[in-house]
């Protein structure tokens, strides 16, 4: 029998920067407003033991698993089989290319503020969502606006997967690469507006409050 439920993951090593605690939080609030769904843990590390044991106190059982680590290859497997894909960590995480991954896998997925990547490669509310970093309640709100709207959800994933396609991908960025050098080597300054090398503006760790 076919499986409907809605499927959501988390990849990643169990470390306390990861706070994958405050997705199981977050699908707690979810399960207790009515929405089904399959929570995927995938990762190993010290924090294995407190996160199965968080599933444990929330009652999350039923519908939570930890595969435990898996190959590159089987890690984009999973993102390709789901729908909503979430990255919880905190500002020590530095660029998170599981948000590129999981936006190329075409994924909904909804980004903590404080990865590098999020302002730049999540559009929030049409490639996917984010959340104030380390709240909780945040993370819950969006997932809820998902599970409310999954065909919502799901067209963001097609433009998030339409974004990594056809902007930022290896091969624009190669190509840029060219582009820009040869300004350079002219003593000009050139920048794209969107996408690989464009312009970096400084972004503070508050830049977004919603």
């Amino acid at each position: 029998m076919q499986n409907n439920r809605v499927k959501i993951l988390w990849c990643g090593r169990f470390l306390r920067l990861k706070r994958a605690d405050l997705l199981i939080k977050a699908a707690a609030k979810a399960r207790d407003e009515g929405f089904d769904f399959e929570l995927k843990i995938v990762g190993e590390g010290e924090e294995e033991s407190s996160l199965k044991s968080l599933v444990r106190g929330l009652k999350l059982d039923d519908r939570t698993s930890f595969p435990g680590y898996l190959s590159p290859e089987d890690t984009r497997e999973e993102m390709a089989g789901s729908d909503i894909y979430v990255c919880t960590s905190n500002k020590l995480e530095g660029w998170g290319s599981v948000i590129y991954e999981g936006l190329a896998a075409g994924c909904a997925v909804i980004a903590t503020s404080a990865a590098g990547a999020t302002p730049f490669l999540v559009k929030d509310g049409v490639t996917g969502y984010v959340y104030r970093s380390g709240d909780a309640d945040s993370l819950a709100d969006k997932l809820i606006s998902c599970l409310k709207d999954m065909d919502n959800a799901r067209a963001m994933g097609r433009r998030a997967y339409e974004q990594m396609r056809d902007l930022w991908n290896p091969g624009i960025a190669a190509s840029r690469l060219i582009e820009v050098s040869e300004h350079l080597l002219k003593g000009e300054r050139f920048y794209f507006d969107e996408g690989p090398l464009s312009r970096a503006e400084i972004i503070y760790e508050d830049w977004f409050d919603t």
